[in-house]
């Protein structure tokens, strides 16, 4: 955070350029990102691993996929764009990794928004940063995690304001989609549900565990790329996430 304020300050007083201030700024991210990398990957080794990687597959052919392509992507991505997602595995919890391995991913250039679907298909800027498509990659990681989509919907609950019944209030989002309100510091997104959209796909009522949603995702935006979203400060998403990361693994392990 230090090195992007001073390139930023050293812009605003003109004591470098535009262009420089990008590379500086980029380049403070990168090496942001890096560090917390390494350092789960050394404090918590039977977790995380720097190494760990992430299964793209090739779309070619794919029906499905190339439905997916006509609301939600470009194509199919590039080898480049492809290497770059396989990298983010090493972000995440290495049984993590290994499960979504078992169905992988494939990866298509983005159209209007980043996206991700539970069929495993992702759709990622072609200039995409990191912190965009770990949070992507955490949409996928809750279809195959056991036990993530119940600890995030237990969040959710518990964070959100409660009405006179007792029950989580709701607000509208844009494009229809729908949040819980809260009385903490979090950033709005962070408690916000898909169940609308999942029950119009599936024409079926569902619980708030049968849903994406947004916690682990914007709790790994918070970690490792906090100028995506404001949440490093904020509330115990970081806790959450961390601590989702760390008791999900041991038990996919025998080890909790």
């Amino acid at each position: 955070k230090k090195e992007v304020d001073e390139a930023n300050q050293g812009y605003k007083d003109g004591d470098i350029d535009l262009d420089t201030t990008r590379q500086r700024v980029a380049a403070a991210k990168e090496n942001y990102t890096d560090a917390v990398i390494n350092m789960l990957s050394e404090t918590f080794p039977e977790t995380f691993n720097k190494n760990n990687r992430l299964n793209v597959l090739s779309a070619k052919g794919d029906a499905e996929g190339q439905a997916f392509t006509k609301h939600a992507g470009k194509g199919e991505a590039t080898a480049q764009r492809k290497e770059f997602v396989a990298e983010v595995g090493s972000a995440y919890p290495t049984a993590w990794v290994d499960a979504r391995n078992q169905q992988g991913i494939r990866v298509f250039n983005e159209n209007k928004r980043a996206y991700a679907n539970s069929m495993g298909y992702i759709a990622i800027q072609r200039d995409g940063t990191r912190g965009t498509t770990i949070h992507e990659v955490g949409h996928l990681m809750q279809d195959v995690i056991p036990g993530l989509s119940d600890l995030e919907a237990a969040y959710r609950i518990k964070r959100a304001t409660k009405n006179s019944a007792g029950n989580p209030e709701e607000y509208s989002m844009r494009r229809g989609e729908r949040s819980f309100k809260s009385d903490t510091d979090l950033h709005p997104y962070t408690l916000k549900t898909y169940r609308e959209q999942y029950e119009s796909y599936y024409r079926m009522k569902l619980t708030e565990r049968d849903v994406a949603a947004e916690e682990i995702t914007i709790g790994m935006q918070a970690l490792f790329a906090p100028y995506m979203f404001d949440a490093l400060d904020k509330a115990d998403i970081l806790d959450f996430t961390l601590g989702a990361m760390l008791t999900l693994n041991g038990k996919m392990n025998g080890k909790a």
